[in-house]
């Protein structure tokens, strides 16, 4: 329960500053359309269209991105409870391996050797079971691997915007000489 109360605030902040930093790019962006240039009047309408437009393709990219990733810790889950039973398994078939070691060495109790076959060929089959899960679990790995591929991009993408940002606006005095 702390971990997902503790999570709460910091998603807050999150999402507070990275609203806060898309008002500033917005804001910046207005601006400079509608002060930065005086040969030709920027088209605001089409200006504000085209940042609503790129602001909603990053809202729905990151909800995207938060439903695949929530899905991944479910799957995560499944393939650990998936690998801690196989541990299990592993250290019940070396048991009932022994004991049909002991039951060939002696062969009084013929159908007590059966049932263990019968028990052996079902463990085998579960075996097979938890190796593709193991498989299903390196599908995941390598989406994993994407997401933070794609994660990168993003980040790529967010640091020359604010690149954009930070470089100076051009002079206005140089255009209008002082007397």
């Amino acid at each position: 329960m702390n971990n997902q109360g503790s999570k709460k605030p910091t998603f807050f902040w999150k999402t507070f500053f990275i609203g806060l930093l898309i008002m500033l790019i917005v804001g910046v962006l207005i601006g400079y359309g509608m002060w930065g240039k005086k040969e030709k009047k920027p088209n605001t309408k089409q200006l504000l269209a085209q940042i609503g437009n790129h602001i909603e393709t990053l809202e729905d990219d990151s909800a995207t991105l938060k439903d695949q990733i929530k899905k991944m810790k479910d799957t995560v889950e499944k393939g650990k409870k998936a690998v801690q039973s196989m541990e299990v398994m592993k250290r019940d078939f070396a048991k009932l391996q022994d004991d049909n070691k002991k039951l060939k060495g002696k062969m009084e109790n013929y159908s007590q050797l059966q049932l263990q076959i019968k028990e052996l060929s079902k463990l085998k089959k579960e075996k097979e079971e938890m190796k593709k899960a193991l498989g299903e679990k390196a599908a995941l790995a390598e989406q994993v691997v994407k997401l933070k591929k794609e994660n990168e991009e993003l980040r790529a993408t967010v640091q020359k915007v604010e690149d954009v940002i930070k470089q100076p606006a051009p002079s206005l005095q140089a255009d209008h000489p002082s007397s």
